[in-house]
C-alpha cells in the first residue's frame, strides 16, 4: 500500500532523528582531548570484567557461554588471515559508541522482562533503551572472529568496513535504529530481502543465502570452513505451523518471513548472532559489491567474466561502465583511483540503497563535465571536507532547532548558518526573514502542545514530530536552490546535497544527507586514537 506523502515524511524523520540522536553524539566522543592517542594502546581497548559492568549490562553472560568456543574463545595469530586490524580496535569501538553507563535508545532487548526470546526487539518498558552490553573478552571475541572470518572468506576487507560499523552500530550485537536497523551491521528490511530473495532473482536459483553457502563451503579458506561448520548462523528455526518463504513468493499466514520488522531478532540474539549478523551482512556488500564492479563470488575467490578476478582488471558494473577514473583525471583529479571509487559506491549504498552513489558520483562528473569544470584532488577529500555547514538546509533536525527551541541563542545559530547560502549565489535576506517569520508560529504551536495537561509525554512527543514534518516544507525551497548550484562544490558537499534533495523528491529515498562525511570521521577518530592503519585501511575515501 502507498503511504501518504505526510507519513513518509513522518516515517523518515522519525529514522532520520533516531540516527541523528547517537550518530551526531557520536562524532564528538574521545576528539577534542589535546592527549588523544596518547595513552597506551592496549588499555584503550582493555576488556571490562563482570564484576566492573554488574548485571545491568553483564546481560549477555548466559548466552555467549552457549557460543562455539572457536568464535568465543581467543585465536592465535597464526588463526587469523590478512591484514586484520587487532582485537583492541573492536574493544575500543564498543566502548566509545555512546556512554557505557547511560541507558540508550540505540540498544534494545531480545529478551523480556522474565528472560523469554522475544521475535521483535524491545527498548524497554520505558521507551530509553538499555546501558550497552559488557565488552567482556568472550562478548568482543565474538564480533571480532565473526568480523575476521566473514571478511576473510568473502573477501570484504574489514578495516574498511570498520569506519562504517563504528558510526552506525558500534559493533555491538543489540544496536537498533530508527527505521529497526538491528545489530553489527544494522540489517534494514531492504538488506534481509537480498539475502532471502532468489539469486540473481533467477526462480531456477535458491536463495542468496543458501547460494553463498553452498560456494562458501567449496572454499579451502580455514575462515570458510569455520563458518560452514557454524549452522546456527546460517540455519533459522522456522515457528511450528510456519514455513520459509522467499522475497516474491507467497506470504500468507503460514509464511515465516526472517526480513520483516516483526521477527528483527533473528540478527540479534546470542548465540547465533552476531556471526549470523554478519555473514548476512557480508552477503549483502557483496551483492552491492557485483553491482557497483561486476565481480561475483565463487569458493573463496572473486570471479569476473567467469574466471578469477586479478587486482588491476577492468572492471564491470557501475565502475566499469562509469569510467569514473578516468572522467575524473581528464578533469585535472590525477589521483583518482578505483579503491576509492569502490568505497563511495559501496559505503553509501548500505545507507542510501545500491545505486546512490552512482547516481551522486556521475551526476557530478556529468555536470563539471558539461561545465568544463575543473576537479582538484582534494575535492574528492570526505575526511578533510567539512560538510556540516550545509545542514541548516539538508538534515530537518538542524532546519527545526532555531524554530522549536525557545532558546534565543539557538535561533541566532540558525540565522547565522544560513549565511552558507551566499556561497551558491541564493538570497540570505529572503531566507533569514522567512525563517523569522516562521518562528513566532512555530513556537505558539510547541507551547499549545507542551501546555496541554491532558496529553501523556509520548503524545506530546508524537504531536511534536508531526509539527516538525508540517514546517520541514519551508525547508524544501532553499534545498532546491542549493542543490540547482551544487555541482559547484566539492564532492562531499555535492553528494550531501544531492543525497538530501533526493529524498525530500523521491518516496523510495532514504538515509542520512552527509552519511560518508559521517563514516569518513569515524576513521579519522580511529586514526587519531588508535594509530595510523591500525584499525582502518591505508587509503580512505580521498585521493
Amino acid at each position: 500500500m502507498r503511504r501518504s506523502s505526510t507519513s513518509f515524511w513522518f516515517s523518515t524523520f522519525c529514522c532520520f532523528v533516531a540516527f541523528a540522536g547517537f550518530g551526531w553524539h557520536q562524532l564528538s566522543l574521545n576528539t577534542s582531548s589535546e592527549s588523544a592517542g596518547t595513552a597506551d594502546f592496549a588499555s584503550k581497548g582493555a576488556f571490562e570484567t563482570a564484576e566492573q559492568c554488574g548485571p545491568a549490562r553483564n546481560y549477555f553472560a548466559n548466552d555467549l557461554k552457549k557460543m562455539s568456543s572457536v568464535f568465543a574463545g581467543n585465536r592465535t595469530r597464526a588463526q587469523l588471515a590478512g591484514n586484520n586490524p587487532p582485537k583492541e580496535c573492536v574493544s575500543f569501538i564498543m566502548q566509545n559508541f555512546i556512554p557505557l553507563n547511560s541507558k540508550s535508545g540505540a540498544i534494545s532487548m531480545c529478551r523480556g522482562a522474565k528472560g523469554e526470546l522475544l521475535s521483535s526487539p524491545t527498548r524497554g518498558a520505558d521507551g530509553l533503551g538499555f546501558q550497552p552490553p559488557c565488552t567482556t573478552e568472550p562478548y568482543v571475541n565474538s564480533v571480532y572472529n565473526a568480523l575476521v572470518d566473514v571478511g576473510d572468506c568473502l573477501n570484504i576487507p574489514v578495516k574498511e568496513l570498520l569506519p562504517k560499523l563504528y558510526n552506525e552500530s558500534g559493533l555491538h550485537v543489540n544496536t537498533l535504529g530508527g527505521g529497526f536497523d538491528a545489530g553489527v551491521g544494522q540489517l534494514t528490511v531492504s538488506a534481509l530481502k537480498e539475502v532471502f530473495v532468489r539469486y540473481n532473482m533467477d526462480v531456477k536459483q535458491p536463495s542468496t543465502l543458501d547460494w553463498y553457502m553452498k560456494e562458501i563451503a567449496k572454499s579451502d579458506k580455514a575462515s570458510c570452513k569455520r563458518i560452514v561448520a557454524e549452522k546456527s548462523a546460517y540455519t533459522l528455526e522456522v515457528p511450528t505451523g510456519k514455513k520459509l518463504c522467499l522475497v516474491g513468493e507467497s506470504e500468507g499466514e503460514d509464511c515465516y518471513t526472517p526480513w520483516s520488522s516483526t521477527n528483527r531478532c533473528v540478527v540479534m540474539t546470542v548465540p547465533s548472532n552476531p556471526l549470523r549478523n554478519i555473514l548476512f551482512t557480508g552477503i549483502f556488500y557483496r551483492s552491492m559489491l557485483k553491482n557497483a564492479t561486476g565481480l561475483s563470488y565463487g569458493a573463496g575467490s572473486d570471479i569476473l567474466n567467469g574466471r578469477i578476478y586479478r587486482e588491476g582488471e577492468e572492471l564491470n558494473g557501475y565502475m566499469g561502465r562509469g569510467n569514473y577514473v578516468e572522467r575524473l583525471r581528464a578533469l585535472g583529479a590525477t589521483h583518482a583511483n578505483l579503491t576509492v571509487i569502490k568505497q563511495i559506491l559501496v559505503s553509501l549504498g548500505f545507507n542510501a540503497g545500491i545505486q546512490s552513489g552512482k547516481i551522486y558520483l556521475d551526476n557530478y562528473i556529468k555536470q563539471r563535465e558539461e561545465k568544463k569544470k575543473y576537479i582538484k584532488n582534494e575535492d574528492i577529500d570526505f575526511q578533510n571536507i567539512s560538510t556540516g555547514k550545509w545542514a541548516i538546509v539538508t538534515n530537518l533536525p538542524t532546519f527545526w532547532r532555531g524554530l522549536g527551541s525557545e532558546d534565543a541563542v539557538e535561533f541566532d545559530k540558525a540565522l547565522t548558518s544560513l549565511e552558507v547560502l551566499r556561497e551558491l549565489g541564493v538570497d540570505v535576506v529572503k531566507a533569514q526573514k522567512m525563517y523569522k517569520d516562521l518562528r513566532p508560529h512555530v513556537q505558539k504551536e510547541v507551547r499549545a502542545i507542551t501546555g496541554n495537561a491532558k496529553l501523556a509525554e509520548d503524545a506530546k512527543q508524537k504531536k511534536i514530530n508531526e509539527l516538525k514534518v508540517k514546517y520541514d516544507k519551508y525547508r524544501h525551497p532553499l534545498l532546491k536552490a542549493v542543490f540547482a548550484k551544487s555541482d559547484e562544490l566539492t564532492l562531499p558537499e555535492y553528494m550531501r546535497i544531492a543525497h538530501a534533495y533526493a529524498i525530500i523528491t523521491n518516496p523510495n529515498a532514504g538515509g542520512a544527507p552527509g552519511y560518508l562525511s559521517f563514516v569518513a570521521a569515524k576513521h579519522k577518530q580511529l586514526e587519531k586514537e588508535m594509530g595510523v592503519k591500525v584499525c582502518t585501511a591505508d587509503q580512505y575515501l580521498q585521493f
